[in-house]
């Protein structure tokens, strides 16, 4: 019998069980819906109470935006550490690194242009940077040299990999982005 098991990483004893196929759904979408997205969550912590009895598929979906990622010189190996785990686990691992349109288009950020209050609606916490055309375009090559490291680490264990847009149609991202899965 074929089944997912859902786990929130900041709930990771409550986990939801899906099976029957079509008939899960509706549970799925309410527990879905319950979730949270405030707070600090260590991906690997969470991915090392995993309770994984064989072979499957662990799909992360995560912004990754902690320290130890976003930390240039520590990036790689965070991710390394959770793929190694997950390979001795017997896991096909995927990644998927979800981010927003602004996030992820810095060139079509002129409206960051001046003096703002950048909030950390996870945290709470506010940040007041004043931005020209160059600041942003500085954060433009981090983020793809982040994008790029991420990746890597993920090609080098044999990982799937995918950076996806919060403006992405949902329809368009399961249907035709995440059919590369299947390739994988």
């Amino acid at each position: 019998m074929d089944r997912v098991i859902l786990y929130d990483m900041q709930q990771m004893q409550q986990p939801f069980v899906a099976s029957g196929g079509k008939r899960a759904l509706p549970g799925l979408t309410d527990w879905l819906t319950q979730r949270t997205f405030d707070g600090k969550v260590d991906v690997g912590g969470a991915v090392r109470q995993l309770p994984m009895k064989g072979p499957g598929v662990t799909l992360i979906i995560s912004d990754f935006l902690q320290d130890s990622f976003v930390d240039f010189e520590q990036e790689q190996e965070a991710a390394g550490k959770i793929l190694r785990f997950l390979e001795y686990r017997r896991q096909k691992t995927a990644f998927l690194h979800v981010l927003s349109g602004e996030e992820l288009s810095p060139e079509h950020a002129e409206a960051l242009v001046g003096t703002r209050n950048l909030i950390d609606l996870e945290e709470g916490s506010s940040l007041r940077l004043t931005l020209d055309a160059a600041s942003i375009q500085v954060y433009g090559q981090a983020l793809q040299a982040f994008l790029a490291k991420l990746g890597q680490a993920c090609a080098l264990r044999g990982a799937f990999y995918a950076v996806c847009s919060t403006e992405t149609d949902i329809y368009q991202l399961i249907f035709q982005e995440l059919r590369k899965l299947y390739d994988f």
